[in-house]
Parts: C-alpha cells; structure tokens; sequence
C-alpha cells in the first residue's frame, strides 16, 4: 500500500473486487486454499491427521451445500 493510499480506499477496492467477481469464482479459491491446507497438514512430521480431517469435512459440507450451483 503507498503512503497516499488511504485504508478507506482498500477497502473500498476491496468490496469492489467482491462485488465484480462472481460468487462461484470466490468460493472456488476458498476451496482451493482449504485442498492446499489440508495437503500441508497431512505433509507435516507428524502428518497432523485432526487438522486434515477438519479441513476435508469444511470442503465436503461446502460441496454439498453448494451443489450444482458451485459450476465445474
């Protein structure tokens, strides 16, 4: 951020952002973002299995919630 960008600003452009992208596109990066924290749980010495477990139910109950309305 530079020094003449005020906080109000990127906020602002942040709630743009939301705005314009569409909610599928959005909820497709969250999935995808949860997929890589799971495979780094489970890639840890100990694999840290609670953790990867929790993070594959979230991925689940999202897909089933969203369904077909998630796209391809």
């Amino acid at each position: 951020m530079s020094d003449a960008e005020r906080p109000d600003e990127q906020i602002d452009q942040e709630v743009a952002y939301l705005r314009a992208t569409p909610v599928e596109e959005l909820l497709g990066n969250h999935l995808f973002v949860l997929l890589q924290l799971g495979a780094l749980r489970l890639s840890e010495t100990p694999p840290q299995l609670e953790a990867a477990q929790l993070v594959i139910d979230v991925v689940g109950a999202m897909l089933t919630a969203g369904d077909t309305r998630l796209g391809e």
